[in-house]
């Protein structure tokens, strides 16, 4: 059973032979029934902001176990992260890398094509230079053997001028005419 001031204060005593002292009693009742009614408020008082502490702590208990899993969620999303990143650094280094050896497989290519066209303009030079000289050759050739036909022609002028010189000259109308 609840005990309220009112209880106290309503609160009967039987009397007896040389018993308390009726307003003494009733005056202490009246006290007793005060402190009672203040401890009882002061104890509501307080259920109240236990009741509102409560709430806040449970209110403190979910902020702190949403920002364990958010936490929770950033380090995974961090490792997620970094492996990625390291995956594709990993790929674009084996990307560059390939592309690296195909620019040079393309260089030494390159490279072979241009000494096949190098060994081919050297051959056409030799192949020129032959013709030259063969051509400069059977030029000299011909010059010798006009300067000799000169030569000829000039020795066969100067016998027909020796042989006809006291006769009558004919004009000379073509070398055809002189051999």
């Amino acid at each position: 059973m609840k005990l309220t001031p009112i209880d106290i204060k309503k609160q009967e005593f039987k009397t007896a032979l040389r018993g308390y002292d009726k307003v003494e009693v009733e005056t202490y009742l009246e006290y007793v029934a005060e402190g009672y009614e203040r401890l009882l408020q002061t104890n509501q008082q307080l259920e109240k902001e236990l009741n509102t502490l409560k709430v806040e702590l449970r209110h403190y208990k979910d902020v702190e176990k949403t920002l364990k899993q958010t936490l929770y969620e950033v380090q995974q999303t961090s490792q997620l992260s970094k492996k990625t990143s390291e995956k594709e650094a990993a790929l674009i280094k084996r990307e560059a890398e390939v592309k690296a050896q195909q620019m040079i497989e393309e260089a030494k290519a390159e490279v072979e094509k241009l000494k096949r066209e190098l060994a081919e303009l050297q051959q056409q030079k030799d192949s020129l230079i032959t013709r030259l000289r063969y051509l400069l050759s059977s030029q000299l050739e011909l010059l010798e053997i006009l300067e000799t036909d000169d030569n000829q022609l000039d020795k066969i002028k100067a016998k027909t001028r020796n042989s006809f010189k006291g006769t009558k000259r004919s004009p000379i109308t073509s070398e055809k005419q002189i051999q």
